[in-house]
C-alpha cells in the first residue's frame, strides 16, 4: 500500500491535524489544488464518501475526505448543516434557541471516507461531545464558538486557540494512518 495519500480539504484545522498523525506514522499528506464536488446530504458520512470516491475516480490515488456535522441535543439539527445555520444565526440567537429548548448539550459527528490506492473505500466516523454555556464569552468575532465547550474545559471554544485542542480532531485520521500502517508489506 501506498504511504502517500491526497487530503481532499482546504479547511487549515484539518489540514495541520492530517499532517500531525500522518507524520508519526511515516505517511506523506499531499493537497489537490482542484474542487470537488461536495453535495448536499443528511449526513457527514454520505457527503466524505461521495466526494472521495469522486476524487479517486480522478486522480487514481489514495484520497482522505472528512465531513462535519454538529447536533444541537438529540434533535438532529442542524447536523451537517451547520456552517449555513453558523453564518445565519448569531450567538444570542442560539442562546435563546437552546434556553428555550432546554439544550444543555451537543455533539459532533466527524466522518471520514478513505479510498486507498486499490479503489477500496474505508469509512471512520466518531463523535465529540459539547456542552453549551448560559452566557457568551470569549472572541466576539467567533460565533457558537462564544457558547460550546467541551465537557471537561471551563473555556468555550472562543476563549482559546484552536492548537489547544487539535488532537481532539485527530480520531479518524489514526484510524486510517493505522489502517495504511497495519497493510504495509
Amino acid at each position: 500500500m501506498k504511504t502517500d495519500v491526497t487530503l481532499l480539504s482546504k479547511n487549515p484545522g484539518k489540514i495541520a491535524a492530517a499532517s500531525r498523525v500522518f507524520s508519526r506514522y511515516g505517511i506523506r499528506v499531499t493537497g489537490v489544488d482542484m474542487e470537488f464536488p461536495e453535495i448536499q446530504a443528511d449526513t457527514s458520512a454520505e457527503i466524505a464518501r461521495h466526494t472521495a470516491l469522486e476524487a479517486y475516480r480522478t486522480l487514481q490515488t489514495p484520497v482522505v475526505r472528512e465531513d462535519h456535522s454538529f447536533f444541537l441535543g438529540d434533535t438532529g439539527v442542524p447536523g451537517p448543516y451547520m456552517a449555513y445555520f453558523d453564518k445565519r444565526i448569531k450567538a444570542e440567537q442560539l442562546l435563546s434557541l437552546l434556553q428555550t429548548f432546554n439544550i444543555l448539550d451537543g455533539h459532533f459527528e466527524l466522518a471520514a471516507a478513505f479510498v486507498d490506492d486499490e479503489g477500496e473505500l474505508h469509512e471512520f466516523r466518531y463523535e465529540v461531545p459539547v456542552v453549551f454555556e448560559n452566557t457568551m464569552r470569549g472572541d466576539e468575532a467567533q460565533n457558537w464558538e462564544r457558547l460550546i465547550r467541551f465537557p471537561d474545559d471551563d473555556r468555550v471554544f472562543a476563549e482559546y486557540a484552536a492548537e489547544e485542542r487539535g488532537e481532539v480532531w485527530e480520531g479518524n485520521f489514526i484510524q486510517i494512518a493505522e489502517l495504511i500502517t497495519s497493510r504495509r508489506a
